[in-house]
């Protein structure tokens, strides 16, 4: 732009212009006009390339919101389609926007593929670079302007990438190297695995070179990550877990001392870790188990109830099939012998369902011996070691002619006896010898008021209590030693308060089961009653996790309610209002004290006070300000408690009154009659 300087001076031109030239003030201003003109111009022409810029980027960015990709917008451009979006101030601010938009499109493809699950980071034949290189537009086609707009967006949030996902992919690592050391580890055999243990541990924190040359160690495996290894393998192995036998190996890696320090001293076991992370495995732990063991009694049940089925069958249809020399079939009922053979095949189920089912059908038959003394007499001779072989008992079963509802308590008798060291504790030992007798006793005071109408329930009652408690005496014994077992105590046998304690426990549970009873009933031992309680909890919680979803649902379709109708607002409105209510409501003590100043008698009770003054009042007060529309089930419905709460609260507060009789009168108004008017009082 051309600058005039002042040029009104004394100055000799040469021949041409001979002469002195005067200066003067007019033509010093002339100077200063030329001067202000042409700043005023320029700016004027920066303000319209200006504007002309700001038109190009509205214009490309109306393209986008079209629709339109940049390279659809670039090719309209290099048409002629759009003449705004062309010219030599304006060119460059065009290109770089088009960069950035161009750049938005490349951010919102990756994050797309991404979302998709296109870009997998356990993948290691790929990385991110990779990655990003199939959405990369071809930047050496781009102008500068161009260039410069897609690289000042798109490296921003490249590096924002880069970061995110060093972090993933440095977590991924972890549990890779987490996941490789478990699988090193499952390799080991259970049965190997207590002994292989601490040389499996060293195994893993072997020491490693440092790539700097220093002399400092590192291992392959820290001991943190080697304590995960090991916590994370018992976390998948409780989580697995289908039968009671699959949590041997759990126990080992929770149990087995994981080695010795170079002081020689052991380290300890995993159990023995103090932390909540460890709490929580082992409450899982005990939880599992004793899920697993109801589940493992349920699948027994139920193959027994199989078998029940299939030879109570055969009992019940009672027939033989025989086929002659000319082939014809011909059917007869089984005779004794028959019988005695299918009963001698049930007796050597030795289940308690099988045999029980089972009496039931053979309840008419004489020959079986209910005499309680024959069988506590096997009992005993169990518990001595007279029985050899468990097939002998069916042997014993059949000689005896031994009931078979009591047949099962002869095999548990024995099982348990093997894992015994004492096998006749119950006889021998004062806590449980003395326990008995005091069952027994309470027992003879259940049933005192049965004597009479049934002169044999106490014996036999008492026959059968005396065997229930053989076989819970002995299954405490036993669980009290694997529970010992499988938590490291060296104590593994009760001592006799433990014991005694065990049998007041007894001692209550069979008075309850008792009560009221007219017959001899088939005691439920612990063990049953835990499993009932274990199905009794899940099937309850199973019922409350059916409520929660339902009620959830009721909230989601209550929330889409409000949002569609407006109801904040008309909410929010009616809160609002509840300070500008000024109706005065009377009072009970101030309506008694007038009532006697004039000398009248008034037996007017508060409740009457409050349904006939108080209560209308509040009901007037309510509808003076929330619209009667309003006062709808379907609407209070809507209102959140929290909130209701509040809005009550508020009301009360502002009436004088009590939250009881705010919550009467919306309940009055709520359920008033259909096409029942308000009526107004007199003064309204």
């Amino acid at each position: 732009m051309a600058k005039y300087q002042r040029q009104a001076t004394n100055k000799y031109y040469g021949a041409a212009n001979a002469g002195y030239v005067a200066t003067g003030s007019a033509t010093d201003g002339l100077a200063k006009a030329l001067t202000n003109a042409g700043y005023k111009v320029g700016k004027a022409e920066d303000l319209r390339i200006d504007r002309k810029k700001d038109k190009a980027i509205a214009k490309i960015d109306e393209m986008v919101a079209n629709g339109k990709s940049f390279e659809t917008i670039q090719a309209e451009i290099i048409k002629g389609d759009h003449p705004e979006l062309t010219g030599k101030y304006i060119d460059a601010t065009t290109n770089y926007h088009a960069g950035r938009v161009k750049a938005e499109e490349v951010k919102n493809n990756i994050v797309a593929a991404q979302n998709n699950g296109e870009y997998d980071i356990t993948d290691e034949s790929s990385n991110l670079d990779m990655f990003f290189k199939k959405f990369m537009p071809d930047t050496k086609s781009m102008d500068s302007a161009t260039l410069l707009g897609f690289t000042t967006s798109f490296n921003q949030f490249r590096a924002t990438a880069v970061t995110q996902d060093a972090e993933n992919r440095a977590a991924q690592a972890i549990v890779k190297k987490n996941e490789e050391g478990i699988s090193i580890l499952d390799g080991i055999e259970t049965s190997q695995l207590k002994s292989r243990l601490p040389e499996f541990i060293k195994s893993l924190q072997i020491p490693l070179p440092n790539r700097d040359g220093s002399n400092k160690s590192n291992l392959l495996y820290t001991n943190e990550e080697t304590m995960n290894v090991l916590k994370n393998s018992v976390k998948f192995l409780i989580a697995d877990a289908k039968t009671e036998d699959d949590l041997d190996r759990v126990d080992i890696l929770l149990n087995t001392n994981l080695g010795y320090s170079k002081n020689g001293s052991a380290i300890g076991t995993l159990a023995s870790r103090k932390s909540d992370e460890m709490n929580a495995i082992k409450k899982d732990l005990e939880r599992t188990r004793r899920t697993l063991i109801s589940n493992d009694r349920e699948e027994e049940n139920r193959a027994s109830a199989d078998r029940i089925k299939a030879l109570t069958t055969k009992m019940l249809v009672n027939k033989v099939e025989e086929t002659d020399e000319n082939g014809n079939v011909t059917t007869r009922k089984m005779n004794f012998k028959e019988k005695q053979a299918l009963l001698d095949e049930i007796r050597k189920e030795g289940d308690m369902q099988l045999t029980t089912a089972f009496a039931n059908t053979m309840s008419a038959n004489a020959y079986y011996d209910n005499d309680p003394e024959v069988f506590n007499n096997l009992i005993v001779m169990i518990r001595d070691d007279q029985v050899a072989e468990r097939a002998d008992i069916a042997k014993l079963i059949n000689d005896n002619n031994i009931a078979p509802d009591k047949q099962p308590k002869l095999y548990e008798a024995y099982d348990n006896s093997l894992l015994d060291d004492n096998k006749q504790l119950h006889l021998v030992n004062t806590s449980y010898v003395m326990g008995t007798q005091a069952i027994e006793n309470k027992l003879a005071e259940v049933l005192e008021m049965q004597k009479e109408q049934y002169p044999n329930l106490l014996r036999v009652a008492t026959d059968s209590v005396r065997s229930h408690l053989i076989v819970e005496i002995y299954d405490f014994e036993k669980d009290y030693y694997e529970e010992a077992v499988a938590s490291g105590k060296r104590k593994v046998k009760p001592d006799n308060t433990e014991r005694a304690k065990f049998m007041q426990r007894k001692l209550e549970d069979i008075a309850l089961q008792y009560q009221n009873a007219d017959k001899v009933i088939q005691l439920k031992t612990f063990d049953q009653q835990e499993a009932e309680r274990i199905k009794a909890e899940e099937k309850a919680k199973e019922a409350e996790a059916n409520k929660s979803a339902q009620e959830k649902l009721k909230d989601e379709a209550n929330e889409a309610t409000r949002q569609a109708t407006g109801f904040y607002e008309t909410f929010n409105s009616i809160v609002a209002a509840v300070s500008n209510i000024e109706i005065d409501v009377p009072v009970f003590e101030e309506f008694i004290n007038k009532t006697g100043a004039r000398g009248v008698k008034n037996s007017m009770t508060e409740e009457t006070f409050n349904q006939t003054k108080v209560i209308p009042k509040v009901e007037q007060a309510l509808t003076s300000f929330i619209p009667e529309n309003m006062f709808n089930m379907e609407f209070i419905s809507l209102i959140p408690q929290e909130q209701g709460d509040e809005m009550i609260a508020s009301i009360s507060e502002q009436l004088n009154v009590s939250v009881e009789i705010i919550e009467q009168a919306i309940s009055n108004i709520v359920n008033k009659p259909v096409g029942r008017k308000r009526t107004k009082k007199r003064g309204q």
